[in-house]
Formats: C-alpha cells, structure tokens, sequence
C-alpha cells in the first residue's frame, strides 16, 4: 500500500484542535456580549503547511577520517488535509549550505515520494538547510549522519534536521579531560538571535556568564566548547533558550582516552516534562547510564521498565528524589544486567532525562537517548545507508501499538512496500529495517494505525570502519503537517460599526 493511500485519514489530534477552538470561540463571544444575538461560530480551518525550513547543524568532515552525509525525501502525505482547504500547490523541495546571503542548492527533489542527498568531505562546513513548499512542504523530512573512520572522531553520529526553536534542552556530554563536547547555534534567519545557555552539572548550576546573551548574526553560526567555557565538569545538561529570534542547536560529544577514540555522538534534544518516555535503552557489552535533572524544584520520579514482556518495577530502579539543579546519575547495566529495555519516568516536578550508552568493544562507541516526543504523526528516516544495520526501537507505554512502515529506496526503481509492526501494551521492542538489495540507500516513512496505542521511537544504526562496528541512535521526531488558521466570528450590526 502505498504511503498517499495510506494516509488519507486526519489524525485525530487535528481534530481535537478544530473542536476544542471551536469551543473556545464560543465561549468568548458569550461572554463579551451576553446580550447580543449570538453570532455564527466559524470554526479554524485546517490547512496543510505550505512552506517547511529545516536545519542541519553540523556537518563536519576532515579529509578522509570523518564525513557527514547528507539525506532528505518528501513524502506524499497530502491525502491526509484531502477533506480541508487550502491544499497547497505545486512546489520544491531544495537541499543546500546555508548562505551569508543567497541560498545555491547542492539538489532538488524533482518529484514527491523520492530521496536524494550528498556528502560533505574533505572539511567542515557550515549548516545545511532543507526548504519545501507547496506540496512538497507537508512530508519533508532530512537527517545528516557523521561517521568516524579514524582518529579521535572515530564513531557514528546520526542527526534528525529540525525546524528552528526557541526553547531545547540537552544532557549530557562534559569538559573532563578526554571529553571535547560542542554546541552549535545556527541562526538560518534574516534578523540576528539572541541566546542564553544555561549549565547544569553534578553540583548544581554552573556559573557561565559568557554563555549568556550570545549573540548569533543572521545566517550564520556560532561554536561553544565547553572545555574552554567551563572547564573540569564530567557530565553537564544544558538549557539553550532564544530570548530574541530562533536557534538551530546540536550538542556534538566526542571522548578520547589519550589517544583512543571512546566514542561520538550528538546529544538528542529533548525537553522538561513530568512524564519522561525513554523507547530504547540497548543491549550488550558496556555500560548504561540514567542521566536524570530536575532543573527547578527537588522531585520525586517513579521509574517503570518497559520489557519485550511488558512493564515492570526494577529492584533498584523504582524511584529516586532529584535535587533541584544537580545532574543525577544512576547506573543501569548494574540493575537491567545487560538486557534492552524502555523506561518510563513519572515525576512531581518537571524533569529532564536521559540514558549514555558506551559499548565496549573495538573500538568503542557511544549511543544516547533521551526523553522522546510520541509519535502522534507521521515520522520519517531518511538515511539508512546499506553499509550499516539499521532497526527501530518503538515502545507502546500504555495500550498496544501498531505501526506501518513504509520502505522507500534510492538509486533502484522499486516500489515501495509497507508492513505493520504490532508493539504489545506496556512495552518496548526492537524492529529491523532491512535495506533494499541494489539501492544506495532508502529512506523509511512510520506512521501511527488508526486505533494504535501512543508510540514513542528512536533510529538505532550500527556499521563498521575496518576496525570494528560503530553505533549511534536518534529520535524519530513527529512532522507537523497541518497548521491551524484561527476565523473569527462575525455579527451582523455589530462588527459593522
């Protein structure tokens, strides 16, 4: 089946909104004038977007040892606003550096349903921009993927592109010795942007005035080691908040052990939220570190485990009380003894949580998750190189989940084909992404069925670099492919005054 038949449905989160504006409009007319003939209530329409900007932070590269590839694709997710106004028309989609000025794309997605991408070699260079409109906005997606093959930047760094914010957070990553963790602030706008960086460490906040008001030109980028502004902290979280514009942020983290490479990877963002879904906590040799903040207020969480065989109660992981401020650690190869999970975090105070996973071997590597958003809508994969094993972890927190996958290939004229994986309730699996024999590379698209539980997943990909396997995971973050464009209520003799 294909992905436009697939999807002809509107999620029935859009309808929540259209009912509960509705709702709201109702009750504001009624109370401004309780007296007046009630007006006709025009409900919001519901629209596809019709233009979609995303950013890739960093793509780094030096000579032959480390390159970032690249990948963006479009699905036809249209059908799914077929019953609303506005459908966009005809557009683009464009994939390219980021400009001081004029943006010149590296490609063009000629067609809907399609992939393409390229590789930044040699050295770095500055962000690269993903832009849609019209039919091709609603489906964009686009990920960059780094890879290591020597030296201290050995290792697998998957990265979804995403829209611009305001408000991120990320733990993880320090400024020990042996420890190099990057910030990047991309400011792809016309008009500057101004940034505070918020620290926090094992001790509690961390003084960095120079991390405060950081300002941001247009369309550039601005680097933050954090060795060099906070030095000696072995493991941080930190809060980057635009208080003027918007910000692209990445944390790249990369650990040497003098001159072994122990890993690279680049830190998810994540946010602050009493219920906190980690999907997938891997399995195998290593080990396996909760990282846990409570930013504001001391809080009690309660941990629930979710297994293959649904959830339960850990001996020496059922709860913690967090002080506020401090980055809480708690190993986790000493309780779950090796095996893969998902976890579930209930708290009385907003939190921030996250799992580091070092996989000892040659060499080593390191992996992170954090706190994901569920899957509520479409998401999208699109760099699942045939050179690497490539598989989801999904978990279902509450009721049973299932899930359509759509496989789509580049660089062979195949069709795309679609399973269902059924995830049972209270749980956490992991399901294989094959890749398709002849093709570059494909690109997956992941969507919720109607009457599936709430879905939470992140990408797992794994490959080798000649001296052993490399591993890295990411979020699968939910598109937005609708906007909501509030009417307001008109009455006859009174707003015509």
């Amino acid at each position: 089946m294909s992905t436009r038949s697939r999807l002809r449905r509107i999620p029935t989160a859009v309808a929540a909104l259209v009912a509960v504006a509705a709702l709201t409009a109702v009750g504001v007319v009624g109370q401004s004038r309780a007296d007046a003939t009630p007006a006709a209530v025009v409900p919001p329409t519901v629209a596809p977007v019709d233009s979609t900007s995303l950013v890739c932070p960093a793509p780094i590269a030096s000579g032959t040892a480390l390159n970032t590839t690249i990948t963006a694709a479009s699905a036809a997710i249209l059908p799914v606003v077929a019953a609303t106004s506005g459908a966009p028309g005809p557009g683009i989609a464009e994939v390219g550096p980021l400009g001081s000025s004029v943006f010149v794309p590296k490609l063009r997605l000629s067609r809907l349903d399609s992939g393409a991408g390229y590789t930044v070699t040699g050295k770095s260079t500055g962000p690269v921009v993903a832009t849609a409109t019209g039919t091709f906005a609603p489906g964009l997606a686009a990920d960059q993927l780094t890879r290591g093959n020597s030296g201290r930047y050995s290792g697998l760094a998957a990265l979804p592109c995403g829209p611009a914010l305001t408000d991120a957070w990320f733990i993880g990553g320090g400024s020990a010795v042996g420890r190099l963790t990057q910030l990047f602030l991309s400011n792809v706008d016309d008009s500057p942007a101004q940034v505070d960086v918020l620290l926090y460490g094992t001790r509690g906040p961390i003084s960095a005035p120079s991390a405060l008001g950081v300002v941001v030109a247009p369309r550039s980028r601005v680097v933050i080691s954090l060795p060099t502004l906070v030095p000696g902290q072995p493991l941080v979280a930190l809060h980057v908040i635009a208080q003027a514009g918007r910000i692209s942020p990445a944390v790249l983290d990369n650990q040497v052990n003098g001159l072994v490479p122990q890993g690279l990877e680049y830190l998810p963002v994540t946010s602050a939220h009493r219920r906190v879904v980690i999907p997938g906590v891997l399995s195998g040799p290593g080990s396996r570190t909760l990282m846990l903040l409570a930013p504001a207020n001391n809080a009690q969480v309660v941990v629930s485990v979710l297994t293959v065989d649904g959830a339960l109660t850990q001996v020496g992981l059922a709860s913690f009380t967090l002080s506020a401020g401090r980055v809480t650690q708690v190993r986790l190869d000493k309780v779950l003894h090796g095996q893969a999970v998902g976890l579930v975090l209930t708290s009385d105070q907003p939190i921030v949580a996250g799992v580091h996973t070092v996989l000892v071997g040659s060499p080593t590597d390191t992996a992170d998750v954090a706190g994901t958003a569920a899957l509520d809508t479409v998401g999208m994969i699109t760099g699942l190189s045939p050179q690497q094993s490539n598989s989801l972890v999904v978990a279902a927190p509450g009721a049973a989940g299932r899930l359509q996958i759509t496989t789509h290939a580049v660089g062979k004229p195949v069709a795309a084909t679609t399973r269902t994986v059924v995830i049972p309730a209270a749980s956490s699996v992991r399901v294989s992404l094959p890749s398709v024999p002849g093709a570059a590379w494909t690109w997956v698209v992941l969507e919720p069925a109607a009457g599936s539980g709430p879905l939470y997943a992140a990408r797992v990909s794994a490959g080798g670099n000649g001296r052993g396997t490399l591993i890295t995971m990411a979020p699968v973050l939910p598109l937005r492919p609708l906007t909501s464009i509030p009417a307001s209520a008109y009455q006859v003799g009174l707003d015509d005054r």
